[in-house]
């Protein structure tokens, strides 16, 4: 993340990755504030047909490979390659990886 800092890259979030961060924080007591400033700070990318239709193009190929990723991952990962600049960072790789084969590119970062 420091790396990302000083490069100064523009960083987004997509509607999946919130709902994700607000089901997390519903069960932490005084978290729902840090999404809220997380949500200020980063731009959200847009979800809509384009990226619905990527999404399942990807899923429609990944499915005939025997790969079946969660919907929230596969729909995160289409509007990133739709709409973002096809990279992303997580901590969850192993869902992502799968979505390199469609011009994603994974970065991982370290818990904490």
């Amino acid at each position: 993340m420091a790396r990302l800092k000083r490069e100064r890259r523009a960083l987004f979030l997509t509607p999946h990755v919130l709902y994700e961060l607000y089901r997390g924080v519903s069960r932490t007591e005084g978290e729902g504030a840090r999404v809220e400033r997380l949500r200020q700070v980063l731009g959200t990318l847009p979800f809509e047909h384009h990226a619905a239709r990527e999404a399942a193009r990807i899923a429609d190929s990944l499915r005939g490979e025997g790969i079946d990723l969660p919907l929230a991952d596969l729909l995160i990962g289409a509007s990133t390659i739709v709409w973002g600049d096809c990279q992303i960072i997580t901590r969850d790789v192993r869902h992502f990886m799968p979505l390199e084969g469609f011009g994603l590119r994974v970065l991982a970062v370290a818990p904490g």
